[in-house]
């Protein structure tokens, strides 16, 4: 089994749900959380550019091998571990839910946590809420009821990359935007709670750092 190194900040963000699959599968990995602080001094001990490979973080290593980017990481720890799908199609669909809860989720950070004016960040916080959000989250719930009626996973009948990730964005929804977030939302509250009731999830949340992300409001 190679040692993995996985490297990211503090936060949760885009290295969290890496940190979730690893949990999932039971296998060890170096955790190394970086401060906001010490990432620019931590990208000056490598101007070649051989581990920091974008300049970005998360990255992950091990044998002798550096991936950066988080969802090509976050795939490639779920297709070694068995949470990408069985089959091309499968793998497929766990691509476009994990896809589509990015979509869901990333105007919170592009266009609100960005946002210095403070008029424009409550409009576009309000309008996240009242009108982005909801769209997305009645496209899942039609999504995951289709598959079996809803009460399993999104995909197939286990659980994948695309639950794991689910879970980890709408409960950072749920802490910036507020508890009710899936209220109307039956079967996508359901699977949440499913996720992260999976005895190695759950023993992962219970012990890992606290780290709420960044304050949008």
């Amino acid at each position: 089994m190679p040692k993995y190194k996985l490297t990211y900040l503090v936060f949760r963000g885009r290295g969290e749900v890496i940190r979730l699959l690893f949990a999932a599968a039971g296998v060890e990995f170096e955790d190394v959380r970086v401060t906001l602080k010490d990432w620019p001094a931590m990208k000056e001990t490598d101007p070649e550019r051989k581990r920091f490979l974008f300049n970005q973080l998360p990255i992950l290593e091990f044998d002798g091998h550096v991936l950066a980017q988080s969802h090509a990481i976050a795939r490639y720890v779920a297709n070694e571990f068995g949470f990408a799908g069985n089959t091309n199609l499968e793998k497929a669909k766990v691509d476009m839910i994990v896809s589509a809860v990015e979509d869901a989720y990333s105007p919170l950070v592009t266009n609100v946590w960005y946002e210095k004016d403070k008029a424009r960040k409550e409009a576009w916080f309000t309008e996240f809420r009242e009108t982005l959000l909801p769209k997305s989250l009645t496209a899942l719930e039609k999504l995951l009821t289709a598959n079996g009626g809803g009460d399993g996973f999104f995909v197939g009948d286990s659980v994948t990359f695309a639950d794991i990730m689910f879970a980890d964005r709408v409960d950072l929804l749920v802490f910036h935007s507020s508890p009710d977030v899936l209220d109307g939302y039956p079967k996508l509250k359901a699977l949440k709670s499913r996720v992260e009731a999976l005895p190695k999830i759950a023993e992962w949340i219970k012990k890992r750092p606290y780290a709420p992300d960044f304050e949008f409001h």
